[in-house]
Formats: C-alpha cells, structure tokens, sequence
C-alpha cells in the first residue's frame, strides 16, 4: 500500500507499541525538568544584575521628558511650558509620575532630580536654529520640583558613572561626560 493512497489509514493501531507511549511520558518529565533548569539560571543570572541599569532608566526617563516638552509646544502653539511649574504641565503628557523622580538622586517624591532649562521658559520651539544643540532638561543639582536653571546645575561628576543625561529639543537624549568648566 502506497502512503499517499486515497486507501491508506490514518491512524494504524500497530504503529504505537508500549515501548513509544511510555518514552512520551519519559520524554515530556526530561523537558519540563530542562525548561525548569534554564529557567532557574535566567533568574539567576537576572536577579545578579540587579535589574535595569539605572543609567539607562534616567536617560529614559530623560528622553519621556523631553518628548512631553515637545507634545506640550505642540499643543500650546510651539511655546514652551513656565520654568516655575513645567512638572505639572507635563503631567498631562506621560502616563508616569516617577519619571521625574530620577533614583540616583538620592531623594524622595515630590523633589527630582531633573532641571529645564530656564533660558526655554515660554521660548517658541520653532525660533531655534540648533535644536539638536540645545538642552531642554538634565540631571540636575537642584532636587526641588520644577527646577530649572542653567546647564550650571549639572551635577559633577555625574550621577551615572560621571555621565549626566541631557534631552534636547529636537526630543533626542544622550548621556554625556561634562567637563569640569562649561
């Protein structure tokens, strides 16, 4: 009989012996203990790292920020949001309260971490000529909510391994190395 015969059986009792179903079950044991193996070395491997790198999370949280600044000009004609009250106004546009809580600051909520930039209070984003120059947010020294200053305030050496996290208003953010004198 050919396999591909209209004649042939689908299921042949014959085909399955006693030796075939108990390797199934024997085989099945082998795999949930493999998958329970891999899985303990990931979680492992995981709970040593201690989690996401922090200097990743505030250059995250860096980069949200700087991209509400952005959805907040657009709404509000390309003007940028007042220094004295720019964490509340960007409220509206992240889904995350602790994004300006930046954690190796050392503080607690309602204090930063994070400064804008006062030279952009109420600036109109369009009139700049470098925006991918121009720092809207940092890490900052000053730990209060709605701080905002000068590129001054940036914390040296930085918090991140000596690297500060800067957005700017062409909404990228980078982490950078800051000299000593600006």
């Amino acid at each position: 009989m050919e396999p591909f015969s209209s004649d042939y059986p689908r299921s042949d009792p014959k085909r399955f012996t006693e030796r075939t179903s108990g390797r199934k079950i024997t085989e099945a044991v082998a795999c949930v203990i493999l998958c329970l193996f891999l899985a303990a070395i990931f979680w492992s491997v995981y709970a040593s790292s201690g989690g996401p790198n922090p200097r990743t999370r505030c250059l995250s949280n860096i980069k949200q920020i700087t991209l509400a600044f952005i959805m907040y000009a657009d709404d509000y004609d390309s003007h940028l949001p007042d220094a004295a009250s720019w964490t509340d106004r960007l409220g509206l546009y992240t889904k995350n309260q602790d994004i300006f809580h930046d954690t190796l600051a050392e503080i607690r909520p309602p204090d930063c971490g994070y400064a804008f930039r006062s030279s952009a209070s109420k600036l109109n984003i369009n009139t700049l000529k470098a925006p991918a120059t121009f720092a809207l947010d940092f890490d900052s020294d000053l730990l209060g909510r709605n701080a905002s200053s000068d590129l001054s305030t940036l914390p040296r050496p930085g918090r991140h391994g000596g690297q500060d996290s800067i957005g700017y208003a062409d909404g990228h953010a980078k982490s950078v190395r800051i000299a000593r004198q600006l």
